[in-house]
């Protein structure tokens, strides 16, 4: 029942190309090849066009293609009509759209979008809306997916076969036109995907719901890495799941969790301390790990938060290579040598300080402005997180506050192992993809990286020579001993019943949301519209009222103008609502409105109205509900009292469902053929036969 996100795939699928001159698009700023040929009409394989090609690490901010401002319903179909290229083939019966997004010279990365006809689709409910509590959702006449393919389905096959339930696609999104989704899968470079990271395309599918104005957006949190579930891990080490850095946020939790046990939760586990842990010291392996990362630490870790904090920092700053695999874990050489942890590096360049380096540098730009232009640069770096930045990243962020494109190329070329303020600066070659990228150390790390930390001026001290500078070892082994925290502490009980507890509950968390922000910046009033059904059709919203339906009109608009917006986006967007006929509005506090009266100065963008109607019931009555046109009723022991994506069974005689799992029917247990449950079994069964068990007929 459950739909999950799987962070594993085998590569991109990417256009691979040779390297073309490239030029800057007048309209929009993005780099596209002057030799690349236009399409034709009689080529049913899509061709790369110059006016669809876009810069994959700024599509989606503002005015990358365009700004948009309606409700997104409207905002996706005029993307999808002027900036992207329409696919001769139908994928499963459905139109579809192809956008390019420029990596590199050399690397498109395509990105596909679906329009899907609820009314011609074979599964016309939504199971992501059930799971996640929008059962109560009306039916939405389109659904539009998002989907970059993994490499095995090559770029060479037909887009008819671009699967829209296979679960392998590097990002698959679903959007209703009401504007309410689901981000279904996202995979990245833990399986050998050659270009794109999670994290890469995670911030796409973020900058493409804040670009279309998406209302609310959810995932269900089910990654997993090494077998470690990292909704896990990252709540243990960060005290937040791993999409939080984009906004996401608990909203539904399943077997009865409520927000406030689950925030409990992840602080019990993240501020656990480490004494706490196997105070008898009968695992010499765990506190020879303790020890080790506490000297690669200036400040005493003494949290298993911290613990888990500083590995993954740690393992994040070294470069992934397939030589570097863990090895499987085997006997006492399980933890990491101290020795190894902190490795001499002899070819280490020495650190310059940036007041030097502008100095020492020959060029027609004065010290202070190359100072200023390196501090913008560690002013990127710094905002960007852990990550390391290609430099056509730096170079986009930075072209915008150093004005000289010179001044900024010379400046990048400059830097490397320079101190900047706190930072450090490093530049690196990427083994797999021998592009640029730069990052940024603090000042904590750079005592990792140099030993004791240079001086502005760049001398060193007696003990600071370059040659007997220290960094951190190989990634694989900071891996292997975060797995071995991860089954000892997390998994193997060694916190006792609290840390089981609060383990449990973080696992039955998967459900997570974000709302995005309604923008009201621009001279267009904005109303969230609630519908109202005139008496013929009262009692057609039985399972609660359908969220508000975003309406936008102009400044002059009047409020008949705005009722006949209200009508036109209510038949626009759901299937029941084909036939609705708007009559008036009804506005907060009863107050009494003319049709004709302008509504700048009589109501406020944003504020909620309603708007009364007739003829929803002339609409499909069996595309209602998201959830679709059975009725249920949830009423387990958990506490739970709506369907969450968890395996349930039903009582055969009161048709109650409850969770299996609360009846002590395991995972891998077949589901009895009759059940009754514990109120019905008293009544019809012997004592001596449990409620739970299998019986057959």
């Amino acid at each position: 029942m459950a739909c999950s996100v799987h962070k594993r795939s085998a590569s991109d699928t990417t256009f691979t190309l040779s390297p073309l001159p490239l030029t800057y698009d007048d309209y929009n700023c993005n780099k596209i090849p002057k030799t690349m040929p236009r399409p034709t009409p009689t080529k049913p394989k899509p061709t790369p066009k110059p006016d669809n090609i876009f810069a994959f690490h700024s599509f989606g901010e503002p005015g990358r293609p365009a700004s948009f401002s309606g409700a997104f319903r409207d905002n996706v179909r005029d993307f999808l009509a002027h900036w992207a290229q329409t696919l001769a083939h139908e994928v499963e019966g459905n139109p579809a759209w192809l956008v390019y997004l420029a990596l590199s010279q050399e690397t498109l990365i395509p990105l596909y979008v679906v329009e899907e006809h609820v009314r011609n689709s074979p599964w016309p409910y939504c199971d992501h809306c059930r799971c996640v509590g929008w059962s109560h959702h009306l039916v939405s006449w389109r659904r539009y997916h998002f989907i970059i393919p993994a490499s095995d389905q090559s770029h060479h096959l037909l887009p008819s076969r671009l699967v829209l339930g296979r679960r392998t696609h590097l990002l698959h999104g679903l959007i209703h036109c009401s504007g309410f989704g689901h981000l279904l899968s996202l995979n990245g470079h833990e399986n050998g995907s050659k270009h794109l990271s999670g994290h890469h395309t995670m911030g796409l599918w973020d900058r493409i719901c804040s670009m279309l104005c998406t209302r609310k957006v959810t995932v269900e949190d089910t990654a997993r890495k090494h077998s470690m579930e990292l909704r896990l891990l990252y709540s243990a080490a960060y005290g937040h799941p791993w999409f939080w850095r984009w906004g996401y946020s608990f909203f539904h939790g399943s077997f009865g969790i409520t927000e406030n046990l689950y925030l409990m939760a992840v602080k019990i586990l993240n501020q656990l301390p480490l004494h706490m842990l196997d105070p008898e010291h009968q695992d010499p392996h765990l506190h020879r790990i303790f020890e080790a990362y506490n000297t690669t630490c200036n400040s005493e870790i003494s949290t298993l938060g911290k613990l888990l904090h500083t590995m993954l920092q740690l393992k994040a700053r070294l470069p992934w290579q397939k030589a570097d695999a863990a090895p499987p874990i085997t006997g006492s050489r399980l933890v990491t040598p101290t020795k190894c942890l902190l490795k001499k590096h002899h070819d280490h360049k020495a650190v310059v300080g940036v007041e030097e380096l502008a100095a020492s540098s020959r060029c027609r730009w004065s010290p202070k402005r190359f100072e200023a232009a390196a501090h913008v640069v560690a002013e990127i770096l710094d905002a960007s997180g852990s990550r390391r930045m290609l430099r056509k990243e730096v170079r986009d962020a930075a072209r915008g506050r150093i004005g000289d494109t010179g001044l900024l190329d010379f400046v990048l070329k400059s830097l490397n192992n320079c101190a900047v303020g706190p930072h450090l600066i490093r530049r690196t070659v990427n083994p797999k993809t021998k592009v640029l990228e730069y990052s940024l150390l603090s000042t904590t790390e750079r005592d990792y990286w140099d030993g004791e930390a240079a001086t502005k001026t760049g001398k060193y001290g007696s003990g600071d020579h370059p040659q007997n500078q220290i960094q951190v070892g190989r990634r694989s082994e900071i891996e292997r001993d975060l797995e071995y925290v991860y089954r000892t502490v997390l998994e193997g009980g060694l916190g006792g019943k609290v840390v089981e507890a609060a383990r449990r509950v973080v696992l039955d968390t998967k459900h997570l949301t974000k709302e995005c922000p309604i923008r009201d910046a621009d001279e267009q009033l904005r109303f969230m519209v609630s519908v109202v059904v005139a008496e013929d059709g009262a009692g057609m919203f039985s399972r609660g009222t359908p969220p508000p339906e975003l309406v936008v009109v102009p400044l002059h608009a009047t409020v008949g103008d705005l009722c006949a917006e209200a009508e036109r986006a209510f038949r626009d967007t759901y299937c029941v609502m084909e036939g609705f006929a708007a009559e008036d509005l009804i506005w907060p506090h009863g107050q009494e409105v003319s049709e004709s009266e302008l509504l700048f100065g009589v109501a406020e963008s944003g504020m909620g109205v309603w708007v009364r109607g007739r003829g929803a019931e002339r609409g499909e009555a069996r595309l209602r509900y998201e959830g679709g046109v059975e009725e249920w009723r949830v009423e387990c022991e958990c506490g739970a009292r709506d369907d969450d994506g968890e395996r349930m069974v039903a009582c055969d005689v009161c048709e109650v469902w409850q969770h299996t799992r609360c009846l002590g029917i395991a995972d891998a247990e077949v589901v009895p053929q009759l059940f009754f449950c514990a109120r019905c079994g008293s009544a019809l069964l012997p004592p001596d036969m449990l409620p739970h068990e299998p019986l057959t007929m």
